[in-house]
C-alpha cells in the first residue's frame, strides 16, 4: 500500500501548479481532491479494494489516486509496524513465546518448551525429540539419545530393561537376565552361559567340573557324586565297576583290571588273611587268619610245615622230622607250666609261651638269641588273637603286678624282671611298638592302650612262642 502511494504522488507533482506553503505535516491531514469541485464525482469503494480508500478523478487527466486510512492496520504488519517473524524478540499473534530463538523457556519455533512436541531444543537439555509418535530406536520418551546403559528403558529399541550396568535380573545389553540366554551376568551368580550345557558350561551356568554333583552329558560325564565319587559313580565321572581300572572309592581300594599281585578281584587289596585267595599274590588259601585247613601264612596246614597251627592242634612245628627234639614229629611239644622259665607254659589257645624283657632296638631279635624260640610279632599280638590269649595267661601268674622297666635283656626269673612299666614290646620287622595292655591298670585290658613306636634301649616285657 504504501508503494502504491509513493507511485501516485510522483505522478501528479509536476502538473500541480504553485501553491502557498501547507503545514509540514501532510501524512496526517485528511485526503483532498485534485479536481475541479464541479466534475468531482464521490468516491466508489469495490471488495477488492481497501474499505479505507478515497479514489479523485480528473476527466482530463484520468489519474487516479489511491490514499489509505492510517488509523486501520495492515494484517501483514506486526504491532510494531514490522512484518511478523518468528525469532524478532516480539511474541505475535500465534506465537506462544519468542526469545530470539530455542533457549531453555521457548522453542525455536515460538512454541513453549516440551519434550514430545516434536522440536529438538538442545539448550532446554533435548538431545532429540520424538514427538507424538513416543520414543524411538534413537531417542527416548524423555529426550535423550537412546543407548543400552542410560538407565532408561527404550522398548523400541529392543530394550527389556535398563539398570545401567549388569545386575541380578538385568544383562548388560539391556536384555532380562537368565540363565541359559547365552550371556554371562556375573551378578546373577553365573560362571558361564552358552545358551545351555556345553562342554565347558553346565546347564545351570556354573564351570563344568567332574565331582561338581552336576551331570553334563556334553562333557562325557555318565555320572557326577561329587568329588570322592560313590559306589555307584567313579572319581572320573563314570559309572563305577570293579576291573574298570578306575578306582572308585570308597568301596574300591584299587582296581588293576582284574587280580593282580596287590589287588583281589573284587578290587580290595590283596592281603592274606583278608578271607580272599588271591593266586597271583602267591595264596593257596585265605582262611581269613589261621583255620584248621589254612595256615596265617595262607599255605595249606599240615605238621611239619614249620607254621604252628593251634587251630589243627599243633602245639609246635619246627619243620623237621626229628622225633626226639624240642617239638616231636606229631607237632607236640611237652610245655611246661612256668611261664618265666625254659619249657613255657601253655595257654588257653594252645600256645606254648614264655615272657621275658626286650629293649626296642633288639625285640625283633631277642626271642631268638636269648632262648632259641620264635618272637611273637606285632602283627600277632594285635590282629591274630595273641594279644587276649597271653594276657590272660598273664594275669593268671602276675595279676596286675608291673615287670621289666629297664630291666636285663633275656632275663627269664621273675624276680630279676622285675620293674615298673607297664607297657609290652613288640616288632613288626621295621620298627619295635609299646602296646598295651596296660600291666598294673585294673580295668578291662586294652590292646592298644598305647600304640606308639619305641626303637630304643629301654626294656619292656615281651613274649616268646615255640617254633
Amino acid at each position: 500500500m504504501k508503494t502504491s502511494r509513493l507511485i501516485g504522488l510522483a505522478l501528479v507533482l509536476p502538473w500541480l501548479p504553485a501553491c502557498p506553503s501547507t503545514s509540514p505535516d501532510t501524512a496526517t491531514t485528511a485526503p483532498t481532491s485534485l479536481t475541479d469541485p464541479a466534475t468531482t464525482t464521490a468516491p466508489t469503494a469495490t471488495s477488492s479494494e481497501s474499505s479505507t480508500s478515497d479514489v479523485t478523478t480528473d476527466p482530463s487527466t484520468t489519474l487516479t489516486t489511491t490514499m489509505t486510512d492510517p488509523t486501520v492496520a495492515d494484517s501483514s504488519e506486526s504491532s510494531t509496524g514490522a512484518p511478523a517473524e518468528c525469532g524478532n524478540n516480539v511474541i505475535d499473534e500465534g506465537e506462544e513465546c519468542d526469545n530470539g530463538g530455542s533457549d531453555l523457556d521457548c522453542d525455536g519455533d515460538c512454541t513453549a518448551v516440551e519434550c514430545g512436541d516434536g522440536y529438538e531444543n538442545f539448550p532446554a537439555g533435548e538431545y532429540c525429540d520424538p514427538g507424538d509418535a513416543g520414543e524411538t530406536v534413537l531417542c527416548n520418551n524423555d529426550c535423550s539419545l537412546s543407548m543400552c546403559g542410560d538407565m532408561v528403558v527404550n522398548s523400541a529399541a529392543g530394550e527389556m530393561c535398563d539398570d545401567g550396568m549388569a545386575t541380578l535380573n538385568c544383562n548388560g545389553d539391556c536384555t532380562s537376565a537368565s540363565c541359559g540366554d547365552g550371556v554371562v551376568n556375573e551378578k546373577g551368580g553365573e560362571d558361564c552361559d552358552d545358551a545351555g550345557e556345553s562342554t565347558t558350561c553346565n546347564a545351570n551356568c556354573t564351570d563344568t567340573d567332574c565331582g561338581d554333583s552336576i551331570i553334563n552329558a556334553t562333557a562325557g560325564e555318565e555320572c557326577d557324586d561329587g568329588p570322592d565319587g560313590s559306589p555307584t559313580c567313579d572319581a572320573n565321572c563314570q559309572d563305577a565297576l570293579c576291573g574298570d581300572g578306575v578306582v572308585s572309592p570308597p568301596q574300591e581300594q584299587c582296581d588293576d583290571q582284574g587280580e593282580s599281585a596287590n589287588c583281589n578281584a573284587d578290587c580290595t587289596n590283596a592281603d592274606c588273611g583278608d578271607g580272599q585267595i588271591n593266586a597271583t599274590a602267591g595264596e593257596e588259601c585265605d582262611d581269613g587268619g589261621e583255620s584248621i585247613a589254612c595256615d596265617d601264612d595262607c599255605t595249606p596246614a599240615f605238621c611239619g610245615d614249620g607254621n604252628s597251627n593251634f587251630a589243627a592242634g599243633e602245639i609246635c612245628d619246627d619243620g623237621n622230622q626229628i622225633p626226639d627234639d624240642f617239638c616231636d614229629n606229631s607237632c607236640y611239644a611237652d610245655c611246661g607250666n612256668d611261664c618265666w622259665g625254659d619249657s613255657g607254659c601253655i595257654t588257653d589257645g594252645g600256645r606254648c609261651i614264655r615272657f621275658s624283657c626286650a629293649d626296642g632296638a633288639s625285640s625283633a631279635t631277642a626271642c631268638d638269641s636269648c632262648f632259641g624260640w620264635e618272637p611273637i610279632t606285632y602283627d600277632n599280638w594285635l590282629m591274630d588273637g595273641y594279644c587276649e590269649d597271653v594276657s590272660t595267661m598273664y594275669r593268671a601268674v602276675q595279676g596286675y603286678s608291673t615287670m621289666c622297666g629297664g630291666a636285663p635283656l633275656c632275663c627269664s626269673d621273675p624276680m630279676g624282671c622285675e620293674g615298673f612299666d607297664n607297657a609290652w614290646h613288640f616288632s613288626n620287622g621295621a620298627n619295635n611298638y609299646f602296646v598295651g595292655p596296660c600291666l598294673g591298670c585294673v580295668e578291662p585290658d586294652n590292646c592298644t592302650f598305647w600304640n606308639n613306636i619305641d626303637d630304643g634301649n629301654y626294656s619292656r616285657i615281651t613274649a616268646c612262642i615255640r617254633g
